[in-house]
């Protein structure tokens, strides 16, 4: 029986990923055993202008000589034409743990800072003297409060607050109640809000907490 290609799965998500965020991601699978043309699949090349049969970069000699850690997420790049990308890469290795190739990806972030400039003057406000800075909703300053608190929660996590799972979410309440969160005025309706659940369950998640307790 033949070994499986240890590429294979590699070059099956390059071509999802670069069929889904065409043109704005370049996806790329080096096989680093042959350094000198060790691009094996590119989608979205014109990003960094280079096609299969090309040489890895700098990075990819670093990285056959165990100079770099297998994974490095979202760092500043620049393509040869100048673009701004964010990029990350993944070392591919063997049955015997040896780094063999890598699997890159490149965000040409370039497109998204012009679009942002487009719409910065549609979005930009004044606030004329003779009002306050911000309106009061009857919501005062708990909104505040416990967005930076879900937020915090958050950061020390690595998650993000938009797209947490049930369970994320459940122990994001629990950490709210810890530090007094439901004591402020709204707290049911902003949290509710915030987390994208219904009032029931956050009603729920504190009966349960409190049932612990």
């Amino acid at each position: 029986m033949c070994a499986k290609d240890p590429f294979q799965r590699y070059l099956d998500l390059a071509d999802v990923l670069g069929t889904m965020f065409a043109p704005f991601v370049e996806v790329i699978v080096h096989d680093l055993r042959t350094p000198d043309s060790s691009i094996i699949a590119i989608y979205n090349g014109h990003i960094t202008g280079r096609k299969v049969g090309d040489g890895t970069t700098d990075l990819g000699l670093r990285r056959i000589n165990g100079e770099v850690p297998d994974k490095i997420i979202n760092y500043k790049n620049e393509s040869p034409s100048g673009l701004a990308l964010k990029s990350s890469t993944l070392a591919i290795r063997d049955h015997k743990d040896r780094i063999i190739g890598s699997f890159a990806l490149n965000m040409n972030i370039d497109y998204f800072a012009q679009v942002s400039k487009l719409l910065d003057p549609l979005l930009a406000t004044e606030t004329p003297v003779f009002l306050p800075r911000k309106e009061n909703y009857g919501l005062g300053n708990s909104q505040e409060k416990i967005t930076a608190m879900i937020q915090e929660y958050a950061l020390k996590h690595g998650i993000s607050y938009a797209m947490m799972s049930p369970k994320q979410r459940k122990d994001v309440i629990e950490y709210l109640v810890k530090h007094g969160i439901f004591d402020l005025k709204h707290a049911i309706s902003i949290v509710s809000k915030t987390l994208n659940i219904s009032r029931p369950t956050v009603y729920k998640y504190l009966d349960q907490f409190n049932q612990r307790t």
